[in-house]
């Protein structure tokens, strides 16, 4: 009995953690993807993002995850505006 409510309540943790991960993901996405669409608030919006990260004190692994999170969506919102141009 005590190993099934361990077992729970490290499920319960584990799906905390990956719903705080894809906020987190998609928090970094949007803000690149705002960055790509609207370049003077972008610039605002990189300096903060690279000053949170560097004083962030995560794994370095997780941190280049967060720039390549950031980049997709600047990527994604830079060929949204490219495209809507034409």
């Amino acid at each position: 009995m005590v190993t099934a409510m361990t077992k729970q309540s490290k499920d319960k943790a584990s799906a905390k953690t990956f719903y705080r991960c894809l906020k987190t993901d998609l928090f970094h996405s949007i803000l690149g993807f705002i960055s790509g669409i609207y370049p003077p608030a972008g610039i605002i919006i990189l300096i903060i993002f690279i000053i949170y990260e560097t004083l962030d004190k995560e794994k370095i692994t997780e941190t280049i995850g967060d720039f390549l999170e950031y980049l997709l969506g600047f990527v994604l919102g830079h060929l949204l505006l490219h495209f809507l141009a034409k």
